[in-house]
C-alpha cells in the first residue's frame, strides 16, 4: 500500500466546492476548529527561533565537531525542520477555510470530502514528522550529555544539549497538538459530500484516532514544564526573521484590512434589489490520469511544422517556403541578384578527361580539373610546375606515372588538380588519372610481377603497380588467416602477421628473447651480414 503521508509533494485534488443548507451541517463547529488550528500553527515563534539557533550552531560545530555523532543528529533534526517549513500545514488549512461560504438565504459553501481527506492525509505526515524530529533529539541529547559528563568541549556540549532539549519538548508538545487537530477534524470528514473522482486510493484508509495510530508510550503523558510563549522584545534579532509564509500572511491581513475599510465606506440603500443565490456549476469530474493520457494524444497529433533554415536549403519548395516567412536568422546577409548565371554539365568521358586550356583565377579552379602543367624545377622528392604563366604547384613523386629521373625541366605534363592551400596559394597534382582497367585484389603471399620500384622511402620502397593490379582491405566480418607473434607493450592485446611465409611455416615465432635457446629453430631474415674483423 502506498503511504501517502510520507510523500512531501502530494498530488492536491481538484478545488470544487458544493452548497447544502445551513441547519444540515455544523458550519460554526467547522471554522471553530479550522481556526483554533490555524492560530497554533502560526504561534510557533518559540520553535521557529529553537530551529534558527539550531542551524546556527550547526555551521559553528561542522568543522570541529564534523566526526561528532551529536552533530550528525543534529544535521538529521535541520533536515527535517526543512521538510516542517516546506510542509506549510497552516496554508492547507486556510485554503479549506476559503472553501466555506455562507450567504444571506440560508446556504452553505463547503469544500468537497477529497480536500478535507487531503488535509487530513498532510495532518499525518506532520505529526510522523515531529515523532522523527523528538526521536533525534532525543539521540542527540544523549550524546552532548555524555560528553558533558566527561568535561570535554562542554561549553559547546551545553549550548546544543539545551537546544535540541527545547526543540524535543516543543515536538512532542507539537506531537500531542497535531493528535488534537485530526481528531476534531475527523468526524466532519463523512458529512462532507465526494464531488468527481475519488482522490483517496481504494486501498487506503484513514485512521478514526490518530493517538491509537501514533501508538506512542508517552502520548497520554501530561507535560510537566510550562509551554507558554513569551513575546519577543521589539529588540530581538529574531524578530527580524520571518518566514515567506508569515510575510504573505501580513501582507493578506493588510488586503483584507483594507477591504474592510472600503466596505465600510460604501453606503448600501435600503431598497437594493436582492441578488439570487449563484448556481455553482462543479462541471464535468475528470481523473488526473485521464487529464495526462489526453494531454499526450494532443501532443501526439500535433502536426509538426517544418523548419527551414537558410543553411541548409536543398530543393526549390524549401526556397518558396522560406521566401513566405517574414523574418528568420541570415535575412540581413541576404542579396536579391537579378543576373542568373546557368552551368551547364556533363558526365561525357571526353569532357570529364579533356584539359583546360584557358588561364583562370585560382579561386575558380575546381579539385579534379585537368590541366597542362610545365616542369619548372626538379626536386628530391616531386616536381615542381607552373601552370596559368605564374601560379606554382607541386606533385610528389608517388603521383607521378614514371620514375622521377626521366623527367626534365620545362618539360609539359598533364595533371589533376587535388587541393589548394589557401594561405599560400599552392597548388598540389597527380598525374595518376582514373582507368578503366579491372581491379584485381592482391592476396596476402601473392607474388606481383607487374610492379616497377621507383625510389625508397623511410618505411621502405615504393613500387609502381601496373595496370589492372590494385590492392583492397579486408572488409568488417572476414575471415583472414593471421598468426600471432606476440603481445604488445601494454600487456592488453595482441600483435598478428599476414605474411604468408610465417603463417604457413610450422616453426614457432620468437616474441621473447628468454625463449631463445642453443639449437632452437625459428623463422628469422637476415638484415646485415657484419664481416669478420
Amino acid at each position: 500500500m502506498e503511504l501517502l503521508w510520507n510523500k512531501l509533494d502530494l498530488n492536491r485534488p481538484s478545488t470544487s466546492s458544493w452548497t447544502t443548507l445551513s441547519n444540515k451541517f455544523d458550519v460554526k463547529h467547522f471554522i471553530q476548529s479550522i481556526n483554533k488550528i490555524s492560530n497554533d500553527l502560526q504561534s510557533q515563534e518559540l520553535f521557529h527561533k529553537e530551529a534558527t539557533i539550531l542551524s546556527r550552531l550547526i555551521y559553528r560545530m561542522k568543522t570541529k565537531f564534523r566526526h561528532d555523532k551529536g552533530l550528525k543528529n543534529m544535521e538529521k533534526i535541520n533536515r527535517a525542520l526543512c521538510n516542517y517549513f516546506y510542509l506549510s500545514l497552516d496554508k492547507e488549512y486556510n485554503n479549506l477555510k476559503d472553501s466555506i461560504i455562507i450567504d444571506d438565504f440560508n446556504l452553505v459553501t463547503l469544500p468537497t470530502r477529497q480536500m478535507l481527506q487531503y488535509v487530513l492525509v498532510k495532518t499525518q505526515g506532520f505529526a510522523k514528522l515531529m515523532c522523527r524530529i523528538q526521536e533525534t533529539a532525543f539521540c542527540a541529547g544523549e550524546f552532548f550529555r555524555a560528553r558533558v559528563i566527561i568535561g570535554q568541549a562542554w561549553t559547546f556540549s551545553m549550548i546544543a544539549w539545551s537546544t535540541v532539549a527545547r526543540i524535543w519538548m516543543l515536538s512532542r508538545n507539537l506531537v500531542k497538538k497535531c493528535c488534537n487537530w485530526y481528531n476534531n477534524m475527523y468526524p466532519f470528514l463523512m458529512k462532507l459530500q465526494v464531488i468527481g473522482v475519488n482522490w483517496l486510493p481504494s486501498d487506503y484508509c484513514l485512521p478514526s484516532d490518530l493517538r491509537d495510530w501514533l501508538s506512542l508510550s508517552w502520548i497520554n503523558e501530561q507535560t510537566e514544564c510550562s509551554l507558554a510563549v513569551e513575546k519577543l522584545s521589539n529588540n530581538s534579532m529574531f524578530s527580524l526573521i520571518k518566514t515567506q509564509e508569515e510575510t504573505a500572511d501580513i501582507a493578506e491581513k493588510l488586503e483584507i484590512d483594507t477591504e474592510n475599510k472600503l466596505n465600510k465606506q460604501k453606503s448600501v440603500p435600503k431598497n437594493e434589489t436582492k441578488i439570487d443565490p449563484i448556481i455553482h456549476d462543479v462541471g464535468v469530474p475528470i481523473s488526473r490520469e485521464s487529464f495526462n493520457f489526453n494531454l499526450e494524444m494532443d501532443k501526439k497529433n500535433v502536426k509538426k511544422v517544418k523548419k527551414v533554415d537558410i543553411k541548409n536549403i536543398k530543393t526549390i519548395e524549401e526556397l518558396n517556403l522560406l521566401s513566405t516567412y517574414d523574418s528568420y536568422p541570415g535575412l540581413d546577409n541576404v542579396k536579391l541578384v537579378e543576373n542568373v548565371t546557368t552551368i551547364a554539365l556533363s558526365t561525357k568521358l571526353k569532357h570529364t578527361t579533356s584539359v583546360t586550356e584557358c588561364n583562370q583565377s585560382l579561386d575558380s579552379i575546381n579539385p579534379g580539373t585537368l590541366m597542362t602543367l610545365n616542369i619548372k624545377k626538379i626536386l628530391s622528392n616531386g616536381l615542381q610546375v607552373v601552370f596559368n604563366e605564374d601560379n606554382v604547384g607541386y606533385l610528389n613523386q608517388i603521383y607521378l606515372n614514371k620514375p622521377l629521373s626521366s623527367y626534365e625541366e620545362g618539360e609539359s605534363i598533364v595533371g589533376k588538380l587535388l587541393y589548394i592551400m589557401p594561405t599560400v596559394k599552392l597548388s598540389y597534382f597527380t598525374e595518376l588519372l582514373a582507368d578503366k582497367m579491372a581491379i584485381k585484389q592482391i592476396k596476402i603471399g601473392e607474388i606481383i610481377d607487374k610492379a616497377k620500384f621507383l625510389f625508397r622511402d623511410s618505411n621502405g620502397i615504393i613500387l609502381h603497380l601496373m595496370k589492372g593490379v590494385r590492392d583492397e582491405k579486408p572488409k568488417i566480418g572476414d575471415e583472414i588467416m593471421a598468426r600471432v607473434l606476440g603481445k604488445n607493450k601494454q600487456g592488453n592485446g595482441l600483435l598478428f602477421t599476414l605474411k604468408k611465409s610465417l603463417v604457413d611455416s610450422d616453426l614457432p615465432i620468437l616474441s621473447d628473447i628468454n625463449d631463445a635457446k642453443v639449437g632452437s629453430k625459428f623463422n628469422g631474415t637476415i638484415t646485415q651480414i657484419t664481416p669478420r674483423v
